[in-house]
């Protein structure tokens, strides 16, 4: 018995809905029958970190863009008590190599094997973080990577199109729910960089809620956060074409502003150097995620520990402390040492 608000059962829901959704994503259909995936449910305080990477994250962008919109919404309805579920998910399965053997030249090389041979030298390059055996063929690679670069391809087409289908899945199943949903990969890669499934493959983030209309498509929350110079300033740099005048000659001249034909810019490739003020941004930025990745390092041990003590206790044998024999109480040891071993945020295994 009890009296129940709208408000306390659209939030207490959230995760409910959120269990559906991953549900309906390790369920989705696929071509290659090769995608593995997981993820987990954010909730409540559990969804401050990634906010608070997104947040840092938006502080070493060159303008209020992605990370500072999506960051933003998240904060301003967590402040308000009405906070999202945050499910991250990710590929298990490695997109960047091929076992199929299909050959279908869709990834741009001509068989797999081919495909499997430059992704797994970019690999090594990444890695090392000086591909020098990438530049002998491709002269236009750089000389070295910045720290903590990651591969971004070539992938395996069909995989990514399983993988997408699998996200999919997971949105659909929060429509026919009703509730407001959004994969965003800003967010994805803030979880990701703090230490939430720090192995998978392409992270993405789907936010559940809160039980509003139109939260993050738009965002009313945010009204009067840009301006309308902000506005401009980020459609001119992702849709140029718009913007742009007949190209027969060669140089189309940019319509950058209401005197565009007075004061005539041209489109020109150009090298982009970071300045020196967001550099230093950059590493203020890089610093503040360092210190939230400890803190949900922690956080992590703390819930594996936890979920340790419960699988042992499912599978009936004592907790140490309750072992009778000294043969038991080691056996019991290493089954916990063993378990707590598995890196933070990675899938304990049965």
């Amino acid at each position: 018995m009890g009296i129940y608000t709208s408000e306390r059962v659209a939030q207490e829901q959230l995760l409910e809905v959120s269990k559906y959704c991953l549900m309906a994503a390790m369920k989705s259909p696929q071509t290659t029958g090769k995608v593995t995936v997981k993820g987990i449910i954010l909730t409540g305080e559990d969804t401050l970190p990634v906010i608070e990477a997104m947040e840092a994250q938006a502080e070493a962008e060159e303008g209020p863009y992605l990370s500072f919109g999506d960051g933003k919404t998240l904060r301003l309805y967590y402040d308000q008590g009405d906070p999202a579920a945050i499910i991250i998910f990710g590929a298990t399965s490695n997109p960047f190599r091929s076992e199929l053997n299909w050959n279908c030249n869709a990834c741009g090389f001509k068989t797999c094997a081919e495909f499997n041979r430059f992704s797994r030298e970019i690999e090594r390059g990444v890695k090392e973080g000086k591909p020098v055996n990438l530049r002998a063929k491709y002269p236009g690679w750089p000389e070295a990577l910045p720290p903590g670069a990651r591969q971004t391809g070539p992938t395996c087409v069909w995989k990514v199109l399983d993988y997408g289908a699998a996200c999919g899945w997971m949105a659909a199943a929060a429509s026919h729910f009703n509730v407001e949903n959004r994969l965003q990969g800003t967010t994805g890669g803030a979880a990701r960089n703090v230490g939430f499934l720090p192995d998978v493959y392409q992270p993405v983030a789907l936010i559940v809620g809160p039980c509003r209309d139109q939260v993050y498509y738009s965002r009313p929350i945010m009204k009067h956060a840009y301006t309308e110079e902000d506005f401009r300033d980020f459609a001119m740099r992702a849709l140029p074409q718009l913007w742009d005048t007949f190209p027969g000659m060669g140089d189309p001249v940019f319509k950058h502003s209401d005197t565009w034909q007075l004061e005539p810019k041209y489109l020109r490739w150009v090298e982009h150097k970071p300045t020196p003020e967001l550099v230093e941004k950059r590493k203020r930025s890089q610093e503040k995620i360092m210190g939230i990745r400890a803190r949900v390092a922690a956080r992590l041990k703390e819930w594996k520990e936890r979920e340790v003590v419960m699988k042992l206790e499912a599978k009936g044998p004592p907790l140490v402390e309750e072992a009778e024999s000294v043969p038991e109480r080691k056996r019991v040891e290493a089954m916990l040492a063993e378990e707590l071993a598995t890196p933070a945020g990675q899938e304990i295994k049965e």
